[in-house]
């Protein structure tokens, strides 16, 4: 495809010279005569570069230039100024108006187009650049969002295991409280039998309700319904916390930040891992009282903290304590994880934030890389300590957003 470049000059004779220069050349060549003409011509249909003289009446080529800087629409188009003028003051001014490059007249064909193929060759590479960037960027979000579907997967059996207890409470106890109720419905039926006029009959039923009291065990079955109406309780309230656990965790994000409980977070995470931990491992929580909410994505940062207790967990190897601290500051708040673990290897050490390394025979050792990423977004700071026998502590600062 041929490129289009656009000549702005007010002296007929140097917009001929410049054309006859580049139409050989394969390019296509749009003129302008003053600076008006052109920032129309060029608002109609942008060229893919621009040739643009300095000394032009009403507006010369630096207002021009400035003109098209300042609109994000034209801004990305390279500008070569074109000149008479040699002093280096002028060379400077070009550039720092937003000019790519600057040809002194008379023009000499051969540097002219070497000029010119040259910053349209850049421009092309630019715009690849920003496409291949805008690519990772999209890729970034799927990888985050995939890692954390990851995370979900491999807790899922927990989670599942989390709720079923508390199921298995409510079915229970209504089970037993459906065969409790028709022991106390045979009782009742016969007390709605009693006939208070026939005194005979009277005492006959009141024998044979004595007796199903004590077939049917109705003093134990009055102690027990209450048992069973607070486990029925119980496992609806464990099941909710459970529910609402996940929803605190799995928060969707929006594009702009959120005002964010980073209690609340680190809670509904140790809910979803408590399968994980509950046996062996003691949690220590020194949770600052002050610690103000932030402005975050709640749903990333929620990821952060499963990946590092998570981690932290495989650390310990199911015995062994993990301290979560928070802290504030005035500009920032500051979150630690600490296991009591075995400690990470020198060797390993430098590498635990680079994508794609693991130690682990599965997973895609994506997890603390985007944790990094996650947090540099948030323009905070994760940084990581370990010593062999002793344990590694991860420390996430958050900046304050008013």
């Amino acid at each position: 495809m041929s490129h289009t470049i656009l000549i702005i000059d007010d002296i007929p004779e140097n917009l001929k010279v410049l054309s006859r220069i580049l139409k050989p050349e394969g390019y296509k060549v749009r003129i302008a005569n003053n600076g008006e003409q052109a920032l129309l011509s060029i608002k109609n249909n942008a060229p893919d570069i621009i040739l643009l003289d300095i000394m032009m009446p009403n507006m010369n080529g630096f207002e021009v230039c400035e003109r098209l800087k300042s609109d994000e629409k034209t801004a990305d188009i390279p500008v070569i100024f074109i000149s008479a003028l040699s002093e280096t003051a002028e060379k400077v001014k070009a550039f720092e108006m937003g000019g790519v490059d600057y040809i002194e007249k008379p023009f000499i064909a051969k540097e002219a187009i070497a000029r010119i193929r040259t910053h349209l060759t850049l421009k092309k590479q630019q715009q690849d650049l920003k496409k291949a960037l805008q690519h990772l960027k999209q890729m970034q979000v799927q990888l985050v969002q995939s890692e954390k579907m990851s995370s979900l997967g491999v807790l899922t059996a927990g989670i599942a295991h989390e709720i079923n207890n508390p199921v298995n409470f409510i079915n229970g106890g209504v089970i037993a409280l459906e065969m409790s109720f028709n022991d106390l419905r045979m009782i009742m039926q016969k007390y709605d039998s009693i006939n208070s006029t026939d005194t005979g009959t009277l005492n006959g039923v009141l024998k044979e309700i004595e007796l199903l009291k004590s077939k049917y065990e109705y003093d134990d079955i009055k102690e027990l319904i209450p048992q069973l109406i607070d486990d029925i309780k119980l496992g609806a309230t464990r099941t909710s916390e459970i529910v609402k656990g996940l929803g605190v965790f799995s928060r969707i994000d929006v594009g702009e930040m959120v005002e964010s409980d980073i209690h609340a977070g680190l809670e509904s995470t140790l809910k979803i891992l408590q399968v994980k931990y509950k046996n062996g491992i003691e949690i220590k929580k020194e949770y600052d009282p002050t610690l103000p909410v932030i402005k975050c994505h709640p749903g990333k940062i929620n990821q952060v903290f499963l990946n590092i207790i998570n981690n932290a967990i495989a650390a310990v190897d199911g015995n062994g304590t993990i301290t979560i601290n928070t802290k504030t500051f005035k500009n920032k708040i500051d979150i630690s994880i600490k296991d009591n673990g075995n400690g990470i290897p020198e060797e390993i050490f430098q590498k635990v934030f680079d994508p794609f390394f693991t130690t682990k025979d599965v997973g895609s050792g994506l997890g603390l890389s985007i944790c990094h990423s996650i947090i540099e977004s948030h323009n905070g700071k994760i940084s990581i300590a370990s010593t062999m026998g002793e344990g590694t502590e991860f420390t996430i600062s958050i900046p304050k957003i008013k």
